[in-house]
């Protein structure tokens, strides 16, 4: 049964999204240009490890997914509003107590003078889950200023907040233990983009996020306390310090892009990034290092055939020697990062499209033993997709 938290934050959710959306619907006969689009997609699924559990007594399950994305925007001079909304769903044929709805609204304004603009934007993301333990709910806005420096090389500097509530269901056992990971603070990011030629664009970014958690800061004690709620394994335990919790998270991204003409004039595009976060905590257990590495690749074929070719690779250390962090879901911490994924699309009438895919997952790697166990998951797609654009 959900919790009155949960109830809270998706109330809040879904009102901030609906008033947005009617706003900008209420006021687009204001504005000169208006467009948009909307997708559907709905799909059969094979998923080894259902329950996205760790260690070898891993389930599987066929489910049904869900995918809504729909977008609008609407300009008039150097005015410009946006909105973008996606649902997703899954529904398991056995699992019952495995399926979730994901949930993100992104929304903003631009005001532009030449080649620079100033504006807004506001982030809402959330996941629930039937029987959840990673359930999670966050909200961001912010402030940007976007100026060229030069021709075809742009900065951005974006300022705002940011606050993460983890809600899952109550546990008989240490139910503090999880809702102690909701955080609130300052965010601030700096944006480079330059396009090498018609063909190749690089950006480079650089992010800091403040986090003040609801709970103290705690420290390991290396023996073994049988009693203590917060016992790490028999390697010892953690212990409130009397200090409260604080979190540096700085970040540090690079990716390049291509696209060109391959092949009898199809279009092809491909992606490579990097991306280091180093969360700095002062509570033992909760500092790590993500080291992120992806690659895309995208191919028009004949016959109206796409191919994707998607792959990521992680790399995560603890300084601490621990690792706390799989006590919670945090999309920086995600067991899913490992992964390669082809998805091949044929479009066969104007709107619809058949997709198939297939996707293995590994767990991130880990600098020395912080007693991780193995995740594995494989996962086999096929569904239908209808689309609309203006």
């Amino acid at each position: 049964m959900h919790d009155t938290r949960e109830k809270t934050c998706c109330n809040v959710k879904y009102r901030i999204g609906v008033c947005i959306w009617l706003g900008l619907l209420l006021c687009s006969n204001a504005f000169s240009k208006t467009g948009g689009s909307v997708r559907l997609q709905a799909a059969q699924q094979y998923d080894s490890n259902s329950a996205r559990i760790s260690g070898n007594e891993t389930a599987g399950d066929f489910l049904t997914r869900v995918l809504i994305k729909g977008q609008l925007f609407f300009e008039k001079n150097q005015h410009t509003l946006w909105a973008r909304l996606q649902e997703g769903g899954k529904i398991f044929y056995h699992h019952e107590q495995e399926d979730q709805i994901v949930s993100a609204f992104y929304a903003g304004y631009r005001f532009g003078w030449g080649q620079n603009s100033s504006g807004i934007k506001i982030n809402l993301r959330d996941m629930t889950q039937y029987h959840h333990t990673r359930d999670y709910f966050q909200v961001s806005a912010a402030a940007f200023l976007s100026f060229e420096l030069r021709p075809s090389v742009s900065m951005e500097i974006l300022t705002g907040a940011r606050h993460y509530t983890f809600k899952p269901d109550p546990v008989p056992i240490g139910e503090d233990k999880y809702t102690r990971f909701t955080n609130t603070g300052p965010m601030a990011q700096l944006r480079l983009d330059a396009r090498l030629d018609e063909n190749w664009s690089i950006n480079v970014s650089y992010g800091l996020g403040i986090r003040f958690f609801n709970d103290v800061a705690y420290e390991f004690i290396q023996e073994s306390l049988p009693d203590a709620s917060l016992c790490h394994d028999e390697q010892g335990c953690l212990l409130p310090t009397g200090f409260e919790r604080v979190d540096y998270n700085h970040s540090l991204g690079l990716s390049i892009k291509l696209s060109a003409n391959w092949f009898l004039q199809y279009v092809m595009m491909a992606k490579v990034s990097y991306l280091a976060t180093f969360n700095d905590s002062n509570s033992t257990g909760s500092t790590a290092i993500w080291h992120r590495m992806r690659a895309v690749l995208s191919l028009q074929l004949p016959l109206d055939l796409t191919l994707h070719l998607m792959g990521t690779f992680q790399l995560t250390d603890y300084p601490d020697g621990i690792n706390l962090l799989f006590d919670l879901y945090e999309p920086d911490a995600d067991e899913n990062e490992n992964s390669a994924v082809v998805r091949l699309t044929w479009r066969f009438a104007a709107k619809f499209q058949l997709v198939l895919e297939g996707a293995l997952y590994r767990g991130a790697m880990a600098l020395g033993d912080v007693g991780n166990a193995d995740f594995s998951r494989q996962t086999l797609l096929m569904g239908l997709a209808w689309g609309w654009q203006h």
